[in-house]
């Protein structure tokens, strides 16, 4: 009976020593922050954050200069047909580019390209296949 209870005893013994272990704790930001590893990878990021954001800026500015010269041109015209499936009882839409009065009726456009005048016509058509409005350009 002695024998199993100092066995018994042991075994306990065993597995709370396991039980008392250390944990350690790895704090990642200073890690990076006071590492030369962690200084050189932060050192590289800011860099390479750096040249993208020139780059990104640089081709931001391209785009702006470039919709200004659109704009300035006034040679942008706006044709919806979103009546094609179905007819609306809105009598106008408000459109600051828009050609002529608001067609309510079912229709659809049609734009026709001219290579040899090198001129573009809009037409927009009801249902029948009718030119309701058209501009060239």
């Amino acid at each position: 009976m002695k024998k199993y209870l100092i066995i018994i005893f042991f075994i306990f013994n065993i597995f709370t020593i396991n039980a008392y272990s250390k944990i350690a704790y790895i704090d990642i930001k200073i890690i990076l922050n006071e590492s030369n590893v962690g200084k050189s990878l932060n050192s590289h990021l800011k860099s390479l954050n750096l040249e993208y954001s020139k780059k990104y800026s640089k081709i931001e500015k391209d785009l702006l200069e470039k919709e200004k010269t659109l704009l300035a041109q006034k040679n942008i015209i706006e044709m919806t047909s979103s009546s094609l499936n179905l007819a609306f009882t809105n009598d106008e839409e408000a459109g600051p580019l828009r050609v002529g009065p608001t067609f309510v009726q079912e229709n659809y456009g049609e734009i026709i390209l001219d290579k040899l005048t090198n001129k573009m016509t809009v037409n927009l058509k009801d249902n029948q296949g009718q030119i309701i409005q058209s501009v060239e350009l």
